[in-house]
């Protein structure tokens, strides 16, 4: 089992440079955004990542996948 983190901001700039980088470190990368963010930085690892919702999936990354 990877290490789990939880990442805010993740569909921005920084965020996505961040995301890749856990990825790439070997971590399992907990998403939160709002429905009305814009994912398309994120679009080639979009599959990699656990995307949560908010506010409605707050606990969801400490129940473990």
């Amino acid at each position: 089992m990877s290490p789990a983190i939880v990442l805010t901001g993740a569909t921005g700039f920084l965020g996505s440079h961040l995301c890749r980088a856990l990825l790439a470190a070997g971590y399992t990368v907990h998403g939160y955004r709002r429905m009305s963010s814009d994912p398309s930085r994120l679009r080639d690892i979009t599959s990699r990542l656990c995307w949560h919702r908010l506010p409605e999936e707050l606990e969801a990354p400490f129940r473990g996948k």
